[in-house]
């Protein structure tokens, strides 16, 4: 009993001794108490939004398989029908492509037509004031008007027409 009492006396001393030994561990079992927490709400939320991937990644596949029937023909469906469906994707995309041509050509041919028609304009306008200045004298003329027939003469008759060219498409 005594070799007993003496080996929980000893025992006790021993702890004692290890007890001084060690730092105290409040502070810093908390500490790591806190950052388990901490990464265990981590770990929580990654796994909560592995999940929600998941459902988005299954939703998504659901959509496509959805839709991918009206792309590919069944699979019982025979080639000829395949064949058949590319074919008319193609035709569709060169109706288009003439649709598009036609409409150029058309607004292409209406813009020559409106240059045709301000040119015949134009070209009626100087013959009609050619007209006008030969029918009447020189001497009857304002003095402006003399002006406007020398400056006229000394440009020529080109010059004449495209000044009266110019100013015939600014009012269009």
């Amino acid at each position: 009993m005594q070799k007993l009492h003496e080996a929980d006396l000893e025992l006790q001393r021993k702890r004692e001794y290890i007890e001084e030994l060690e730092p105290p561990a409040d502070g810093s079992t908390r500490r790591i108490e806190e950052l388990q927490d901490s990464l265990q709400k981590k770990d929580a939320d990654l796994r909560a939004m592995e999940e929600r991937y998941r459902r988005y990644v299954d939703k998504a596949r659901t959509v496509i398989q959805t839709l991918e029937p009206k792309q590919r023909p069944p699979r019982g469906a025979p080639p000829e029908l395949h064949t058949l469906r590319t074919q008319l994707r193609e035709r569709e995309v060169r109706i288009r492509h003439l649709e598009m041509d036609f409409e150029k050509n058309r607004s292409q041919r209406e813009q020559e037509e409106k240059l045709l028609i301000s040119a015949w304009y134009n070209m009626g306008m100087a013959l009609q004031q050619r007209a006008g200045e030969e029918r009447a004298p020189a001497h009857a003329q304002s003095f402006l008007a003399q002006q406007r027939l020398a400056t006229n003469a000394r440009r020529g008759p080109l010059g004449r027409l495209t000044s009266l060219n110019m100013r015939s498409t600014d009012k269009h």
